[in-house]
This record gives C-alpha cells, structure tokens and sequence, in this order.
C-alpha cells in the first residue's frame, strides 16, 4: 500500500472510531431494574491542559462496566417471546410450556431467543385475602413457581405481567400501591422479567407511577429485567432510562403490512 493510501486509510479509521465512541457516550442514562445510574460516572470536567476524563472514559476498558447496567442485564437487547399478540387471554401453562419447548426445537434459543413472557390473564381477578396475586388456577394449576422451574430447566428465563394501574388492560388487578408485595411475589417465583403496562392509571403521570417498581425489584436482591410498557405516550425517552431496563416508545405493532 502506498504511503498516501496508508494514510487516507488510517484517517478513515480515525475517523470511524471517533464517530462511533462519540456516538457511544452520547447514549441516554440507563436504567436498572436495579439502581438508577448514569451510563459514565461524574467525573471532573478537565484540567487547563484541555483534558477531559468525562469524555476519555469511554474509551478506558477497564471503566467498562460504568456502560452497563449495574443489575447486568439489558447489556444487549432482550430477544424472546411474548403471549400477548397471538393469544392475548387464552394463555395456559401447556401454551408456555410449548412454547418453551419450541424455541429449543427451532433453533431460536440458541440464536439468543430466550425470554418466554407470559402477557395479561395470568392471574385470578381479584387477590387473595393476604392481598397477594394468585395465578387463576383453571389456567396456571400448578403456579408459577413450578412454570419457571420448567422455563429454567430449558436454559430460557420467564417473564410475567402486570400493570401500573388499579388494573391490568384485561381488568386483573393491577400492582399499582402493590409494588412491595407483588415484586416480592414475582421474585419468590423467579421470574426473570416484568413487562409493566399502562392501563387504569388513575391520571397519576408515569414518572410517578414507575420508579416505585424499579424500587420494589430492586429490595427483592434478584436481577428482573424491567420493562416499561407506557405506550410512548408520555415521552418515556426523556426519563424511562432512569427507571427501567426497557421503555417502549409506541402502541401495538401487529403482524400485518399493507401490499
């Protein structure tokens, strides 16, 4: 390669790698399911010789986990399944447990599908007289404890629902003023993700109604991947990355395209 090439080609380099870090640190705070922490720490703004360590940690690997979230999870994006779109309330424990199975067969959980998350109608209409949510017992007989146990035994991870409201979308109830004790419930059955709806949100803003959430699965000490299901409506990307692994930014998308 010629002197002139070489350097045309180590100036685009350069510049690709300029780029991309730039890109990197201008990613928004991320969230935790655990604790709420910037994506690079406050460090100081510089020194008179025009030296930033804010924007030169992003290229120091051993600061790498100051990028990441501190609960682990979220690293890349989560890939799976999810009831909702093909069954909406005719979910059963067989539905979930095939399903498991058929992501094995398929070839997908090697590819990285390896979330099997149960949507909406999950649980009886009411709570029990400890307050607590309980599976409906026509649908999840055998609770889902013994599901998870059977998702994990697959090497895949179980995800539940719920909502942020008085009630779920399909009128269950909602963990709205619940979120202690049904974060607990979640983790004692280890459930690795919470897809967390927007429904009967009794008018109270979402900045409000999530954070409490993150803050319950966070005193469970076990890693829930939290998903913040509020529409888009509310510009979650101005304040989610601070409260959940994950925000979504529209309504449903469905499986059909005009021709």
């Amino acid at each position: 390669m010629a002197t002139s090439e070489k350097k045309g080609f180590t100036a685009t380099l350069y510049f690709f790698l300029l780029t991309t870090m730039c890109l990197v640190g201008e990613f928004p705070l991320k969230a935790v399911a655990g604790n709420a922490a910037p994506l690079l720490q406050r460090y100081e703004d510089g020194n008179e010789h025009g030296y930033s360590r804010a924007f030169n940690a992003i290229y120091d690997t051993s600061k790498y986990g100051i990028l990441q979230l501190q609960n682990g999870l979220a690293r890349t994006p989560p890939m799976g399944w999810n009831s909702w779109n093909f069954f909406a309330c005719n979910i059963n424990e067989t539905v979930i447990k095939e399903t498991a199975d058929a992501l094995i067969s398929t070839g997908l959980a090697n590819l990285g599908y390896t979330y099997v998350n149960i949507d909406d109608c999950w649980s009886k209409v009411t709570r029990d007289a400890k307050g607590q949510m309980v599976p409906d017992p026509k649908t999840f007989n055998s609770g889902i404890k013994a599901l998870a146990d059977y998702v994990h035994s697959k090497g895949l991870k179980l995800g539940i629902y719920s909502d942020a409201g008085k009630f779920t979308c399909q009128v269950r109830p909602g963990s709205i003023f619940h979120e202690k004790e049904d974060a607990m419930s979640f983790a004692s059955w280890d459930v690795d993700y919470l897809k967390y709806d927007n429904c009967f949100n009794l008018g109270i803003e979402p900045k409000k109604r999530y954070p409490p959430m993150r803050d319950a699965l966070n005193a469970t000490g076990r890693s829930i991947f939290y998903s913040i299901c509020e529409w888009g409506v509310d510009d979650p990307a101005l304040w989610a990355g601070k409260v959940g692994n994950s925000w979504r930014t529209t309504e449903d998308i469905n499986d059909t395209w005009v021709r």
